[in-house]
């Protein structure tokens, strides 16, 4: 299993990827990029998960109403863009996998464990990748916001905000407000081992306002992302969905 290159280097990875199949396969296209913008932050006793909801086809909208933050397990969600029926695909994996994980150990598998399974097939894959852009939100066995971001074949960290997609570029720098504070330490930023965990040093309304900024500005220069935003809120007390609305143009 790989581990330590940039997530974000695997976005340039699968697009090269699909020039070359095309060259290669005489005009045969196996895939298709159906857009999509997800985005995660780990906070030190939250976690934030949002995407939004247009599924598009170059300049055509096929759908304005899907969802791309999927519950896996417990506190463990998915957030998936790219290819829609990649992205199916490897959601009914995942789920099918954690299902027979849980009816044979009687327990709830972790946030730690979902990333690492998920890691281990995006790598078993590497031949002929999921067109996906994934990242993995949650809390951890603490209690303590944990998300992870992908390349296209596996190759995963654990970070404090992961954005991946069409929007990328546009969102990032908006998103690097929230990256750019010190880690929390203290109380609720560090694991027993005294190790500093990778959180924002923000609080959850702060946060998630600079989620719902960095949706808007996308949405106002990207014409894959719009529609609406699902945004999935992880803490200690449970789960909430809100959702946002986006202009629709």
């Amino acid at each position: 299993m790989l581990r330590g290159r940039p997530a974000g280097d695997g976005q340039q990875g699968l697009h090269g990827l699909r020039r070359a199949t095309s060259r290669n396969g005489a005009g045969f296209e196996p895939y298709a990029n159906n857009g999509g913008t997800v985005v995660a932050v780990a906070g030190p006793d939250y976690c934030i998960i949002a995407a939004d909801s247009r599924l598009s086809d170059g300049y055509t909208i096929l759908s304005r109403n899907v969802t791309r933050v999927h519950r896996l397990s417990g506190d463990t969600h998915l957030a998936t863009a790219g290819c829609w029926a990649d992205t199916q695909g490897l959601l009914r994996l995942l789920e099918y996998l954690i299902r027979d994980y849980e009816m044979e150990q009687r327990r709830t598998m972790g946030t730690k464990a979902v990333s690492r399974m998920l890691s281990t097939h995006l790598y078993y894959r590497r031949g002929f990748p999921f067109y996906t852009f994934n990242i993995v939100g949650g809390l951890d066995e603490e209690g303590i916001g944990a998300v992870y971001g992908y390349d296209a074949v596996g190759s995963f960290e654990r970070v404090r905000v992961a954005c991946a997609g069409g929007g990328l570029s546009l969102m990032q720098p908006v998103l690097d407000r929230l990256d750019a504070a010190e880690a929390v330490t203290g109380a609720g930023g560090c694991g027993r081992a005294g190790r500093e965990q990778p959180v924002v040093a923000v609080g959850l309304e702060e946060a998630l306002a600079l989620v719902r900024r960095a949706f808007v500005a996308g949405g106002e220069r990207d014409i894959s992302l719009g529609d609406e935003v699902e945004i999935v809120v992880v803490t200690r007390q449970g789960h909430r969905r809100e959702r946002l609305q986006l202009k629709s143009h």
